[in-house]
């Protein structure tokens, strides 16, 4: 025992003093202290490269999703969108059905990879486990058809579904699918090749049949291969675009791929995503702006100032804006013109001719934005480089002979060099001779303020019958006035002729006329020899510049009818620029509040008795929303036919309060 005691000990020295288990304990704690204070350079130069990978990876899709949320106006210029907007996804769900799309794309694909597992399943599971004579080369056969690419294959098969009636339908894929894969063939052959033949032969000698043994024993234990094959298929055939392309054009069965060709080609150019009308009051006129916004964030701007029927243009547009313009090219004027007069086929009047204008207008002013040009010159260039105007507005004072001949002055110090003014008060179709007596003193008080020079032009308002209409421009002839204005109402184009053929001074009419068809007769019959059409009640730029062209063969001269704000004003300008039988503006806001011209600064200012041209693309003008709501909407009724009409708003003189 102790010999033993004694060689263990002895033999246990030498173990004891082996420095190879301290070593190994030594080492595994140096690692751990290590691996528990490895150096920060280390750590980041670790991850350095995963994280560039990720950056890498993830680009992409930050690059997709920032885009999405810019202007269009925006793409390719700036790197992030100035202000992040869903215009983009709004657009997108208003042109394309990517609801239907999206159902459309799982339910046919997984439908596709089930029939093609039913089938390709049955037809791999007898080439593995059934020796029939030719098996191999059939095989072979089956194996060869991967070489022969799917696009050849099209052609033929369109023709023969073309042929049956079954284009346009999901029959194409089903047929398709019944024929089995290639490669799900070869998957499943390979994989029931190796199933051990012993379950087999039990299943046999247990009486089950083949189909029993393939479905119930063979298939159930395949699953890795059947969920292999299914993400190959459903992957290929969720992004597959050429077949879908050939056999359906029906956008309710497009896939996520057809879907978005289908909203690509809905997608050509900007279109029109919002609509927004603004009303400013002003002392006596309420001014309705209408802001167009397309999907690339541009935006335009229109304006009327609707005689009184402010709540039936507002009405109006609350129908139309979504049946005629939502979606619409801001390019296409008329198209958009058709729409909103012939489809709605009641006739157009002053309300639709003026929702019309005002988005004409709008589109005019988008265009020329999108394209860097003022309006003129994308209406055939500038024709002249000042644009002739006279002021209106600017007698709201006593109906005086002193009073009207300072005002006068007060409008040629501002820079005019011609004035408008209805002198005729109260008058309707017949004016007394004390009262004919007063408007011939004001008319020839005017005519010594603007002095021989000047021109003076002289508003009726449709006041009168013919015949009183003749006498009194007889007695103004010595003043020579510019024109007579309207001298009876609208509605008998003869009366008016009847006027011009018995007067000595020019007749100008057209302000109440709003659709470009009611000129013809008054040119027919030589009634006029200045139109003077509202481009903002008739329909906009683009019809007055077709009643232009029309006028301008009759040799009539054109002087559109501006009682608007700074927007109307601006399209008026640009529609003269470009107008060879353009006459004169008309212009008031010099002598209203200065908020008016402030609402949308671009107007150029009036200097010796004209306009500059409209500077800046567009129309030129920037509108000022914070300040149009700093003046909401006012009850507002001007009346030409009553008392002290003429002060526009503002305080009565002592006299004009009876």
């Amino acid at each position: 025992m102790a010999s033993v005691r004694r060689r263990a000990g002895t033999d246990a020295r030498p173990f004891q003093n082996e420095p190879s288990l301290g070593l190994l304990r030594d080492r595994a704690v140096t690692v751990a202290t290590s691996r528990r204070h490895v150096p920060a350079t280390d750590t980041t130069l670790r991850y350095v490269p995963v994280v560039l990978a990720a950056t890498a990876f993830a680009l992409p899709l930050a690059w997709v999703v920032v885009t999405s949320l810019k202007k269009q106006s925006e793409f390719g210029t700036s790197l992030l969108p100035a202000a992040p907007q869903l215009a983009n996804y709004e657009l997108a769900l208003s042109l394309a059905n990517f609801a239907i799309f999206a159902t459309n794309s799982p339910v046919l694909s997984s439908s596709y990879a089930s029939l093609v597992v039913l089938v390709s399943a049955l037809v791999g599971y007898g080439f593995a486990r059934h020796r029939a004579p030719g098996r191999g080369r059939l095989f072979m056969l089956v194996l060869a058809t991967l070489m022969v690419p799917n696009l050849v294959l099209f052609v033929p098969q369109f023709v023969i579904f073309a042929q049956l009636g079954l284009t346009n339908t999901y029959w194409p894929w089903i047929l398709w699918a019944l024929g089995g894969s290639p490669f799900a063939i070869f998957l499943f052959r390979q994989f029931f090749k190796s199933y051990p033949d012993e379950i087999i032969h039990a299943a046999r000698l247990d009486g089950m049949s083949e189909f029993e043994i393939v479905w119930l024993i063979v298939v159930p234990s395949a699953w890795p291969a059947i969920a292999a094959f299914s993400v190959f298929s459903i992957v290929a055939h969720w992004n597959d675009l050429y077949w879908p392309l050939i056999v359906i054009s029906d956008t309710h069965l497009a896939t996520p791929p057809l879907g978005m060709m289908f909203f690509a080609d809905a997608d050509q150019g900007m279109k029109i995503v919002e609509v927004r009308p603004l009303v400013m009051g002003d002392a006596w006129r309420n001014l309705t702006f209408v802001v167009v916004r397309t999907d690339d964030g541009l935006e335009g701007v229109g304006e009327v100032r609707m005689v009184n029927h402010t709540s039936a243009l507002l009405g109006y547009l609350e129908e139309a804006v979504p049946t005629h313009v939502i979606g619409a090219d801001p390019f296409a004027f008329e198209a958009l013109a058709r729409r909103m007069i012939r489809d709605d086929y009641a006739r157009a009047g002053q309300i639709a001719m003026s929702a019309l204008a005002v988005l004409d207008m709008a589109c005019w002013d988008i265009v020329g934005k999108a394209l860097g040009q003022p309006v003129y010159r994308l209406l055939g260039g500038p024709i002249r480089d000042r644009i002739a105007t006279y002021a209106n507005g600017w007698y709201t004072v006593e109906r005086t002979p002193e009073e009207f001949n300072a005002a006068a002055k007060r409008a040629l110090a501002k820079g005019y060099r011609a004035v408008k003014l209805d002198p005729f008060g109260t008058a309707w179709q017949e004016l007394p001779p004390a009262e004919l007596r007063r408007a011939v003193a004001l008319v020839e008080a005017v005519r010594d303020g603007v002095g021989p020079d000047g021109e003076v032009f002289v508003e009726m308002h449709g006041r009168f019958t013919p015949s009183q209409a003749i006498a009194i421009a007889r007695e103004l002839e010595p003043y020579r006035p510019g024109w007579i204005e309207e001298p009876v109402p609208p509605d008998n184009v003869k009366a008016l002729a009847k006027v011009a053929r018995h007067v000595n001074v020019p007749v100008a009419t057209g302000e109440r006329i709003h659709v470009r068809h009611e000129f013809r007769e008054l040119f027919e019959l030589q009634a006029a020899d200045v139109v003077q059409p509202d481009l903002t009640m008739m329909g906009g730029i683009t019809e007055t510049r077709k009643l232009a062209t029309w006028a301008e063969s009759y040799y009539v001269m054109v002087a559109p009818h501006n009682v608007g704000g700074p927007v109307s004003t601006a399209a008026a300008l640009h529609f003269a620029a470009a107008t060879p039988n353009f006459k004169i503006l008309e212009y008031f806001n010099d002598f209203t509040a200065p908020f008016v011209k402030a609402a949308a600064p671009g107007v150029p200012e009036v200097t010796d008795g004209s306009f500059p041209l409209p500077e800046g693309p567009g129309l030129g003008v920037r509108l000022d929303e914070d300040l149009i709501g700093d003046h909401p909407r006012r009850p507002i009724h001007l009346n030409l036919f009553g008392d002290g009409w003429h002060l526009r708003g503002r305080e009565r003189v002592p006299s004009e309060r009876a």
